[in-house]
């Protein structure tokens, strides 16, 4: 599934590319990284507590600076990123448009021309009270599917819900502040509805992922119809 991308990347408004990369690098690696960000991502890093968290910060950022110069052809230290009121990233008066999710040692890129995308990704492990989270957070029908589900099958279902959810709302820049449970997903079709409408689920897709092991994700792209692929970094 997961292959290495050509030599030269491009990519047509049919298609989806999703990304993984590890971000548990050796500190050489790190430091090279550190030198194509910007003055603003280097304060952003260096605002973290944990060492580990800097790091996986900088890996994240510098990587996704070295794939979009792949699609772009502009040195990677020379991308000057906007950011909404939501803090989601974009680059102006540019069609590509990407989004950026990362757990633990593990990231996660999407990109499309002139679509809106949304990416996430959790690494999976013991939730709590998954039921209660589902009931206070999710659909009456989505906490109901939790709450049937044999007990091992429960924390794959409700991350399911869960990355779908932040993915979407990562896709159209709302947040989930906007209530998670706005929207409601089936666990095999997709997007069912989107406040209640299931007209205007129609107009997108949602991708379940495995980007690794003990790792779930999520694509949220705007459209029907699309070729995806996947590249590993």
């Amino acid at each position: 599934m997961w292959q290495q991308p050509p030599k030269e990347l491009s990519i047509t408004a049919r298609e989806v590319h999703v990304w993984r990369a590890n971000l548990n690098l050796p500190i050489a690696r790190v430091n090279e990284l550190v030198n194509i960000l910007s003055e603003d991502e280097e304060k952003r890093a260096n605002r973290f507590y944990f060492e580990e968290h800097r790091k996986r910060f900088i890996v994240a950022r510098g990587t996704l600076r070295l794939i979009l110069a792949q699609y772009l052809a502009i040195a990677p230290e020379k991308f000057k990123f906007k950011y909404s009121d939501k803090g989601k990233p974009s680059l102006k008066g540019e069609q590509l448009q990407f989004n950026v999710s990362h757990a633990e040692d593990l990231a996660l890129y999407g990109f499309t021309l002139e679509r809106k995308i949304g990416v996430d990704v959790e690494y999976v492990r013991k939730v709590r009270d998954v039921e209660n989270i589902a009931e206070r957070f999710f659909s009456e029908r989505e906490a109901e599917i939790i709450k049937q589900l044999a007990p091992e099958e429960k924390i794959t279902a409700f991350l399911h819900f869960w990355t779908g959810k932040e993915a979407y709302f990562k896709a159209t820049g709302e947040g989930i502040s906007g209530g998670l449970d706005e929207i409601e997903i089936d666990l095999n079709s997709g997007l069912l509805r989107i406040k209640g409408d299931s007209q205007a689920a129609l107009g997108w897709c949602l991708y379940k992922i495995i980007p690794g092991k003990d790792y779930l994700g999520t694509v949220a792209v705007e459209g029907q119809d699309l070729k995806l692929s996947f590249w590993k970094n």
